[in-house]
């Protein structure tokens, strides 16, 4: 991933799409781009050899921008972030296919409570800026503002899959669940 990252920018700095002083900037963020890729592409991979594609676009409709505004635990090198990630995706899927077959008035009360409060604990906390940006605060607003958007859609987005698709509701806020508590671990200082 970081000679591809390399590679990139110096085909970018090649072509004099940008200078000398940009390089660790396009580097770090082709990082992240060939790393969310790679991510996501397994995610979807794994869905298309297990029959579950609709399953896995909703986790990610659910995982990736609530992530991305609110933040929460972040491993600590891509490859970690890779495993967890695709770790996350199974989990959610698997959970809420358990939960899906043993289904019952009670479990279903107890999934709406605590995906309200979830959606409660994201709304008051996110985002989470971690230890060593704090005192780059200037996307703060921002970033809150985003998360308070996201999570009024993934709440009505939840509304609608009762609705519709039902088993794709405990997908939503299973992964809502999980979402809440990488804030929560992130909030302690991360694991």
């Amino acid at each position: 991933m970081l000679l591809l990252s390399k590679k990139s920018t110096e085909i970018l700095l090649r072509h004099g799409k940008i200078d000398d002083t940009q390089i660790g900037l396009y580097e770090y963020g082709f990082e992240l781009l060939f790393s969310t890729i790679s991510t996501l592409s397994f995610v979807l991979l794994l869905s298309i050899l297990y029959s579950y594609v609709s399953h896995a676009c909703i986790f990610l409709l659910y995982f990736i921008p609530i992530r991305i505004t609110a933040g929460g635990y972040h491993a600590k090198s891509y490859s970690r972030c890779f495993i967890l990630t695709n770790f996350i995706a199974i989990m959610c899927i698997v959970i809420s296919n358990c939960l899906w077959e043993v289904k019952s008035v009670s479990l279903e009360i107890f999934l709406m409570t605590g995906f309200i409060v979830a959606c409660k604990y994201i709304w008051d906390n996110a985002p989470i800026i971690p230890e060593k940006y704090r005192e780059k605060t200037n996307r703060y607003d921002v970033n809150r503002r985003y998360a308070h958007y996201i999570i009024m859609l993934e709440i009505i987005f939840a509304i609608f899959l009762m609705i519709w698709h039902y088993r794709f509701a405990f997908i939503a806020i299973i992964t809502t669940y999980l979402v809440a508590i990488m804030i929560k671990i992130a909030k302690k200082g991360g694991i």
